[in-house]
């Protein structure tokens, strides 16, 4: 996409254009506008000279960070702003603009465009804390990589930053994160794996929601009533998951509705596509777990909500980066029933005998 700019004027933001399309033609016409002043003001009621100003877009690509937000060249140009000594900035007439965040030290606030016409005032609450215990089996959990997730934010738009919102358990299943915005967020296992020694992947794993009150630390249980499952597997006698081969285990709900082709890589299609009323529900109700091997050769996933659920396991070989994409040897997929009563245990699978991908 392309934007034309101009002082007193609304931005002009084109569709989005893929690489194979040649030469384009765009005929550009700006509509006179007015810049709203906005004034950030402390929990105390004091200007917020120097605060961070977030101007949330499908392209802002804004990472929130404990204080404020990152300065790592990220994020798109003129969606990062600084009030100055009297708490204020100017907000551009810009429909591209959805949601306006102030962040500092002291705290954090935001507002719609429309909100800020009617009330040109931020006045930032305070940080709050999130805590708790994470459990597997009944007993706290070591060195377990949690990560906070700002609300239904995405990283073209706004999102908690990967490195300053991640928090591992301590030998007891304790963790805590500071300094997080108020609202409606979640909470994300991540789960790396190096088996190779040199290459390693992330996979987040959906949690739970958790309610940030302004200046209050949320206290949260996680795994404390879900379950385990548990599986063996086995691989066809030709086979052998050796240093060229790895598996992948995950376990996920019923399936996910999927965007249209056309909207992939046109962000305002799959804006509209998220907010329809059948998709929202589909992103809300979805589960993914991660099964993790363990010391004695079993793949575990924690966690698991009541419901029925696919298990798919993939053998795939590594291939060198010039060999193109991986091949997968072996696959298999079995479903699964997760009980509401009782509300914890264990639920062991048995071996489970992958089939060889011709």
């Amino acid at each position: 996409m392309f934007k034309f700019e101009a002082d007193g004027y609304v931005p002009f933001i084109t569709r989005a254009v893929k690489a194979t399309e040649g030469e384009v033609r765009f005929d550009v016409a700006l509509r006179p506008g007015l810049a709203t002043p906005v004034t950030v003001l402390l929990p105390d009621g004091r200007p917020a000279s120097g605060a961070d100003v977030g101007l949330v877009s499908q392209s802002a690509r804004l990472s929130l960070v404990p204080g404020g937000f990152s300065r790592d060249n990220v994020q798109s140009g003129g969606s990062l702003l600084l009030t100055d000594s009297q708490g204020r900035f100017s907000l551009a007439p810009d429909d591209s603009i959805t949601q306006v965040i102030a962040a500092n030290a002291q705290g954090y606030a935001e507002a719609s465009p429309s909100a800020l016409a009617a009330e040109p005032t931020l006045t930032l609450q305070p940080w709050g804390r999130l805590e708790g215990t994470y459990l597997s089996g009944g007993e706290g959990v070591a060195d377990r990589e949690l990560l906070f997730q700002y609300g239904q934010g995405t990283f073209n738009t706004v999102s908690a930053n990967f490195k300053a919102y991640q928090a591992k358990t301590d030998s007891d299943g304790r963790f805590a994160f500071s300094k997080v915005p108020p609202g409606k967020h979640r909470l994300v296992r991540v789960i790396t794996d190096k088996s190779t020694g040199t290459s390693s992947w992330s996979n987040d794993h959906p949690l739970m929601e958790v309610v940030i009150r302004p200046g209050e630390t949320t206290v949260v249980t996680i795994g404390g009533s879900n379950y385990c499952v548990v599986v063996r597997l086995k691989w066809p006698a030709e086979l052998d998951p050796g240093t060229n081969a790895h598996v992948f285990a995950s376990i996920r709900n019923t399936p996910w509705i999927t965007p249209p082709p056309d909207a992939l890589n046109n962000p305002q299609a799959l804006a509209a596509w998220r907010a329809l009323p059948e998709v929202k529900a589909d992103l809300a109700n979805r589960r993914y777990y991660v099964s993790t091997q363990k010391a004695d050769g079993t793949w575990v996933a924690d966690d698991v909500l009541p419901g029925s659920y696919m298990m798919t396991v993939s053998m795939v070989q590594q291939m060198p980066t010039e060999a193109g994409e991986s091949k997968t040897l072996a696959k298999v997929e079995v479903p699964l029933t997760v009980p509401a009563d009782p509300p914890t245990g264990k639920l062991d699978l048995g071996e489970i005998l992958l089939q060889s991908v011709p």
